[in-house]
């Protein structure tokens, strides 16, 4: 009870209707503790909210989270501990240190984590829009303070440019190095470079400029290259910085994109590969 209030008939009108006003016999009333009710049966309402939602969700797939989720918190630990107790001599060594770990922790995430990710992507599968977005609600809340460290599932996140898989992700993917605050960071990274939707990226460059390379090899005049949803245009990056001058000569490149980021960011480094 936050104080007492008393009503009084102050007079009666003409009709003999009653006019009635408020007294406060008690202390006045305290504003900061009403406040503070308020903001408390806001959250009350909020978690009661989410708990109504999380009872939806697959058992196995809640049960799923809360392992991953003891998982990755127990590894982290023992990566930042790891971290914390070495002092290294020169940059070259910290770096050949990180990789090596990152390469051993994400071969773990790879082999251990993945799996059960694979399995809660599929209990999902074929449910009404909503049982599903409270899937990913429930997964981002539970796992994405250690999913998301990482610059490219941050990213694939964010959408900075509106849409995932922009330039510069596909810059992430085909650079395919240990980036990432802190070295935990740096093995989840790591271990999103080395699924087979990152290595594929990588080898389709690859598999593009060796295409591009035999064509050249087999024509004597003009070649032309459309390059459709271009991104940073890895494998033209590459071509030209190796193709002797003659070669060069010959290729008339278009490249085509929704993004107009994307296209001045790959004629600038063509431009520059071609210096």
């Amino acid at each position: 009870l936050i104080s007492t209030l008393q009503l009084k008939q102050a007079r009666r009108s003409r009709t003999g209707e009653a006019v009635v006003a408020f007294e406060v016999t008690d202390a006045p009333l305290d504003i900061t503790r009403i406040k503070a009710i308020n903001a408390a049966q806001k959250i009350v309402d909020s978690n009661l909210k989410s708990m109504a939602a999380d009872a939806l969700i697959d058992e196995r797939f809640r049960f799923l989270t809360y392992e991953i989720s003891d998982i990755l918190r127990r590894l982290q630990r023992k990566v930042e501990r790891l971290e914390a107790k070495n002092n290294f001599l020169s940059r070259e060594e910290q770096e050949i240190f990180e990789c090596s770990v990152a390469n051993s922790v994400a071969e773990h995430l790879r082999t251990n984590v993945y799996p059960r990710m694979q399995e809660m992507y599929l209990l999902l599968a074929g449910q009404p829009k909503e049982l599903v977005r409270c899937g990913h609600l429930f997964f981002r809340q539970h796992l994405g303070e250690f999913l998301y460290r990482s610059p490219m599932s941050e990213r694939s996140l964010a959408k900075p440019l509106g849409y995932a898989g922009d330039y510069e992700m596909m810059n992430m993917l085909y650079r395919d190095e240990p980036l990432g605050k802190g070295l935990f960071a740096k093995c989840i990274h790591r271990s999103y470079m080395d699924l087979p939707a990152g290595r594929a990226v990588r080898n389709r460059a690859i598999y593009l400029e060796k295409r591009i390379r035999k064509l050249l090899a087999e024509t004597d005049g003009p070649v032309k290259i459309l390059s459709v949803a271009c991104g940073p245009a890895a494998e033209i990056q590459s071509l030209c910085k190796s193709l002797p001058k003659k070669d060069l000569l010959r290729l008339e490149i278009h490249l085509l994109d929704q993004d107009l980021s994307s296209l001045k960011y790959a004629q600038r480094s063509i431009r520059e590969a071609t210096s």
